[in-house]
């Protein structure tokens, strides 16, 4: 879902510049309460309404498919063009050598790209984002994709002690 189809979206509810805005006016603008967050029904009510906070996934490519595309390569093309012209040469000793490299060249690159996608996918497996929200007065912490961050769930911002980060070091 791009930005336009967010800003257009009803459902969604936003506040321009939030980053730029009154911490007060953005809990005001999210409907929500600076200090008891949202009720528990409202929080699950938006997240039916609006979906969860996810990234939407593209199917996994499958093998034949990834086997396929090591064969797509421009140099391989190039060897492929050699070994057809080779063969018409009548010269089949060069035509087999440069047939077995292009051949050994795909299955390192699917051996390669199959077990990568599959460590990817153990990573995602294993990895599960919290974030912590505000409801009914009560600090949370709930899955990442439960809450909305910017639509609908009031977060808490930190007030940071010190130098700013855009002053010179010495210097308060």
């Amino acid at each position: 879902m791009g930005r336009d189809e967010l800003t257009s979206d009803p459902r969604v509810v936003s506040v321009a510049l939030p980053w730029a805005t009154e911490a007060s006016s953005v809990v005001a603008g999210l409907g929500s309460d600076p200090v008891d967050g949202l009720t528990v029904a409202d929080a699950s009510a938006r997240l039916a309404s609006i979906g969860p906070n996810e990234l939407h996934e593209r199917a996994a490519t499958p093998p034949w498919r990834l086997f396929l595309e090591q064969f797509t390569n421009a140099m391989i093309l190039v060897l492929l063009g050699a070994a057809a012209i080779t063969a018409a040469l009548g010269d089949l000793k060069d035509t087999l050598v440069i047939l077995a490299i292009v051949a050994l060249n795909g299955i390192i690159g699917f051996a390669q790209e199959y077990r990568a996608e599959q460590a990817m996918d153990a990573l995602r497996r294993m990895t599960s984002p919290v974030a912590r929200v505000i409801r009914e007065g009560t600090t949370a912490t709930v899955p990442a994709r439960t809450s909305r961050p910017l639509r609908g769930t009031s977060m808490r911002l930190a007030v940071l002690t010190g130098p700013k980060a855009d002053q010179p070091r010495g210097v308060q």
